[in-house]
């Protein structure tokens, strides 16, 4: 029996306008984890530098994207990339920005010294992350 990873769960807070979307997707590797890290450094580029990495970070968003709710017209959207690029860019781009964001961040280190086998008593983001915190 080994370890599986259970990922990550967001879901918007009340009164956001993505309230009621629920996202469940894997984490990054480090290969992927560098390629994020690019993508920010373009932040302050010129729009037609920015605009070359919207394609592979909806790529990147729909290998890890698990599950999600999301509807259009009735109908769920599925979670491979074709459906997802035919979403509204407006909605889209900013919750890919979050799940960069959640999932490329680095949790503090554990403290050193826990007796084996007993829990941490430091409680990781990696577990169950709670909404983010879209107003920043």
């Amino acid at each position: 029996m080994g370890y599986e990873s259970p990922g990550y769960r967001f879901k918007w807070p009340e009164g956001h306008e993505l309230h009621g979307l629920e996202i469940r997707s894997t984490g990054l590797s480090v290969d992927e984890l560098e390629e994020v890290a690019a993508f920010r450094e373009l932040r302050d580029a010129p729009e037609e530098e920015r605009k070359k990495v919207i394609a592979p970070m909806v790529a990147m968003f729909a290998d890890h994207l698990v599950e999600w709710n999301w509807t259009h017209g009735g109908e769920p959207v599925g979670t491979d990339e074709k459906s997802i690029r035919r979403l509204d860019s407006r909605q889209l781009i900013p919750v890919i920005f979050t799940w960069m964001r959640e999932v490329s961040s680095i949790p503090a280190p554990l403290p050193q010294g826990l007796p084996s086998g007993q829990p941490s008593p430091v409680e990781s983001p990696l577990m169950d992350l709670p909404s983010p915190n879209l107003t920043s």
